[in-house]
């Protein structure tokens, strides 16, 4: 008997460990795996995953053993040995330090780009909530409509009426649906889900909370920490640092070049003080928009209350119930995609680099 509880035991053991999990899987269809997805989650899997991040990596690494010195006395005895090998030195400590700031870059981009995706989730399944409410209500209408021909009381039109409000709601669900997979799909890109893939996503939209500080604070920091303006700044201070050098019988980088670069300079600070006006001036908007939506909910949600109080002492149809419940639906969801908005708003305001670049990759997109 011991020998044979032994046996079983090994045979449990192998099954456990050896078993393929797709078979285990096939063995519990019915209860398929919910994967859950913070936010965190999602953004440290993108940034392991991102092909585009992963090169600017490599080129990072690649610039900094590319990096050359030279004498000392390169600097104080002049020679066109000397100044050919300063160049060369500066040149590599430049592009050092330019692989470094596209790197950080595109990591910030990264980061705002899957912060968006994952709130843009968040509001399609509001959206398809709003948009199931109105195809429940309609198919209320619908019945109501029918009995009420049935009885001679009213009209074929009016029938017809109804029955196309419902082919529109359902219509208007089905993008709703359409909209949430391609939601979805976006996400998944950047996490390296798989397209069939629905995570739940458990990190809410954070609630809403007006921006504080002056628009004067948030143009400092686009200033003095924006990898995209330190770019432009340490190209002209290069360029500066050698200008005019002769190196092999040419100059590549000439006073006309310097000239170049300091009118670029002047460009991108007149681009992010012009991209942060843009992105106040959004957030503070969308605040008023926020206040005006909050007390739309509130009116919504009484006309629920009154409703559902009416319908229990028969004053009131069930059709009626669902209609306040579809005006809720809609407020909610209106409510929610102005504060993910005005989220992301406000983390473009603190790094306005990542804005413009997550927006170009958004742009070229599908599903966004």
């Amino acid at each position: 008997m011991r020998k044979l509880t032994a046996l079983v035991t090994v045979l449990v053991f192998i099954l456990l460990v050896f078993v393929p999990p797709g078979l285990a899987q096939e063995a519990n269809t019915s209860e398929p795996e919910v994967v859950e997805l913070t936010l965190e989650q999602a953004v440290q899997r993108a940034l392991a995953f991102d092909y585009e991040l992963e090169k600017k990596k490599l080129d990072v690494d690649e610039a900094d053993d590319n990096r050359v010195s030279v004498p000392a006395t390169y600097y104080t005895e002049w020679s066109p040995t000397a100044e050919a090998g300063i160049f060369n030195a500066e040149s590599s400590w430049f592009a050092c330090e330019r692989a470094r700031m596209l790197y950080e870059a595109r990591r910030d981009a990264l980061i705002l780009d899957v912060t968006r995706k994952y709130y843009g989730v968040l509001n399609a399944l509001e959206k398809v909530e709003a948009k199931r409410a109105a195809h429940a209500h309609a198919e209320a209408e619908l019945r109501a409509a029918r009995a009420m021909f049935s009885a001679g009381v009213l009209s074929r039109q009016a029938l017809d009426g109804a029955e196309a409000a419902l082919e529109e709601a359902k219509a208007a669900l089905a993008e709703a649906q359409g909209q949430l997979d391609n939601a979805y799909l976006a996400l998944n890109q950047l996490v390296r889900f798989g397209v069939q893939e629905r995570p739940v996503l458990v990190d809410p939209v954070p609630p809403f909370e007006p921006v504080e500080l002056e628009l004067s604070v948030y143009e400092s920091r686009a200033y003095r920490d924006n990898p995209s303006l330190e770019m432009v700044r340490a190209t002209l201070e290069y360029m500066r640092r050698v200008e005019n050098y002769s190196v092999g019988g040419d100059t590549p980088v000439t006073s006309t070049d310097v000239k170049k670069a300091d009118l670029d300079v002047r460009s991108a600070r007149q681009g992010v003080q012009q991209l942060v006006h843009h992105l106040y001036s959004g957030a503070k908007a969308l605040e008023e928009a926020y206040a005006a939506a909050a007390k739309g909910l509130a009116v919504a949600e009484e006309r629920l209350r009154v409703a559902r109080v009416r319908y229990e002492v028969g004053l009131a149809t069930e059709t009626a119930v669902l209609e306040a419940e579809v005006g809720v639906a809609t407020a909610r969801q209106r409510l929610h995609d102005l504060a993910a908005q005005h989220t992301i708003l406000k983390l473009a305001l603190d790094k306005p680099w990542a804005y413009t670049s997550a927006s170009s990759a958004a742009g070229g997109s599908s599903g966004t």
